[in-house]
Parts: C-alpha cells; structure tokens; sequence
C-alpha cells in the first residue's frame, strides 16, 4: 500500500511538472517545424515538434505518450501506438498526420524500408476513410 500511494504521489508530481512547463503549449508547437514518421508495420506514428533530441516518455493514455525534454518537461514530440485503429480518436494528430503528409514532412516506414508515393496516397486514403466513418 505504501509503494503504491508513493507512485501515486511521484505520477502526480510528474503530471503537475508537465503541465506547467506546457502552459503555453499551443503557442509554442504552433511556431515550432514539425516532422513525423509513420511505421506501418508497427502502426506507430511519432510527431517530433522541433529539432529531433533525446526525450523521455510519459503515457498521456494507454497508446498515446509525451515525449518530454527529460530537463525541462517541456513537450518535444508525440507517439501513437495503433494509430491506424484509433486514427478518428485523436483529431488533432489526425490533422498533424494530414499536414505532414501534404507537406512532404511524413515518412512511411515498412520495417527498414521507405514507403513509395503510390503507397503514401494508399495510407491517406485509407486514414481518410477511418475518418469519414
């Protein structure tokens, strides 16, 4: 009982951490270049707000983590594990994912391999579908 509330205790200091080096997150992602990398046979995608840097990882929901400056709490980066089953949950990624690929900033990963443009139009098509649903 006592391991439990002191992780309950260190998850909520965590969480008050985030959320006050992030007040000003909507201004700050807005300004910032992104880029992002779908991999298919994973079906993760990571956005990277910024220039690419080490991070930590703090789960947001179950398949949904913030990448983390590990000094400053900052946000740097998002990952969605089964982003293709869970596309139409997270519009605001969904219009990330969009962007990124309108703007050629998305790579599709197959394993080791970049994906064609012939199979990047496929995946919008089929995210576009997930979205109308």
């Amino acid at each position: 009982a006592d391991v439990l509330r002191q992780l309950n205790e260190e998850n909520a200091a965590v969480v008050q951490k985030v959320r006050e080096a992030n007040a000003d997150v909507r201004d700050r992602l807005g300004a910032l270049e992104f880029s992002a990398v779908y991999d298919v046979e994973e079906d993760t995608l990571l956005v990277t707000f910024g220039e690419p840097q080490e991070a930590i990882s703090e789960a947001a929901t179950d398949n949904v983590f913030l990448r983390l400056d590990p000094e400053t709490y900052k946000i740097v980066g998002i990952e969605v594990l089964g982003f293709r089953g869970r596309f139409a949950d997270y519009p605001p990624v969904a219009d990330i994912f969009f962007t990124a690929l309108r703007t050629n900033r998305l790579r599709v990963e197959y394993g080791e391999t970049i994906a064609t443009d012939n199979s990047r139009g496929d995946i919008a098509g089929s995210m576009g579908e997930l979205l109308a649903v």
